[in-house]
């Protein structure tokens, strides 16, 4: 059951820009004043497990943060990006992508979230196009880390609608752990959410916009539509942690503080 996008309750960043000739879209929106998130707007994360941004980042901005991307994507093995994705630790990040997950604005909005102690684990490009088309089944991110709840902020590149593979979530699906199955395709993920898990659940469609940032907790079942016309669709989602929460998962060694102060054991970079 497709409940349609007019019930997201979603955030506009009203930003005047002046860019100068000699300074980039980017660089200018880090002097901005950052972004704060409403009671109302937190609130709504807590409830439904994820909050939809728009227009947090200005299209400009996310010009080069693309082609940066789609080089080193080209730059890999094929095998390694045939299911559309390519995560970096933090340990692994240039300095172009990093400056982005220490966006100030970012780092506003996560403190909002999940409080004062903010710590980056890694990042990931997901990307559709004509190659690679097939939706993404229905899944918890959880199971593939385990341990505290994280949270990713997936920012959109392109336009993501129905025709090229956007997102669909479940509301309100964060407050309970779901059954999950192995799947035997080497196309696709891992795991998948058993059929009984989402039929006759609400299922809201998420299309972004470019500068679009979709916050959702680890547990939001969610899972994407195919991609039917083979126009691109990426983005870039940074994962986050609670620092102040201790977290046995083992996935991560290493991690990269962005405010306040971290239990966590993992190496800092």
């Amino acid at each position: 059951m497709d409940v349609g996008t007019p019930a997201i309750r979603t955030w506009k960043l009203m930003l005047h820009r002046h860019i100068s000739p000699k300074s980039t879209a980017h660089e200018n929106a880090m002097s901005q004043v950052s972004p704060l998130f409403t009671s109302a707007d937190v609130q709504s994360y807590h409830r439904d497990g994820f909050y939809l941004a728009r227009g947090i980042f200005h299209p400009q901005e996310l010009t080069a943060l693309k082609s940066h991307i789609v080089k080193l994507v080209a730059a890999e093995d094929p095998q390694r990006t045939a299911k559309g994705i390519r995560v970096w630790f933090a340990d692994e990040l240039d300095s172009s992508l990093r400056n982005w997950v220490v966006d100030q604005r970012m780092i506003t909005g996560l403190q909002s979230l999940v409080g004062p102690d903010v710590e980056f684990l890694s990042a990931k490009t997901i990307f559709k196009n004509s190659r690679v088309s097939f939706a993404s089944p229905w899944h918890q991110d959880w199971f593939y880390w385990k341990g505290s709840h994280k949270i990713t902020a997936w920012i959109a590149l392109d336009q993501a609608n129905k025709a090229n593979g956007c997102l669909k979530v479940i509301p309100a699906s964060h407050h309970s752990i779901a059954q999950m199955v192995d799947v035997n395709d080497k196309k696709t993920f891992k795991k998948q959410m058993k059929s009984e898990e989402v039929e006759g659940r609400p299922i809201l469609c998420l299309e972004l916009e470019p500068g679009d940032v979709l916050f959702f907790h680890d547990l939001l079942a969610h899972s994407s539509y195919p991609n039917a016309n083979g126009q691109n669709r990426w983005s870039f989602a940074p994962t986050y942690r609670n620092a102040a929460i201790p977290d046995d998962s083992t996935t991560w060694k290493h991690s990269m503080l962005l405010c306040g102060s971290s239990i966590n054991p993992t190496m800092q970079t």
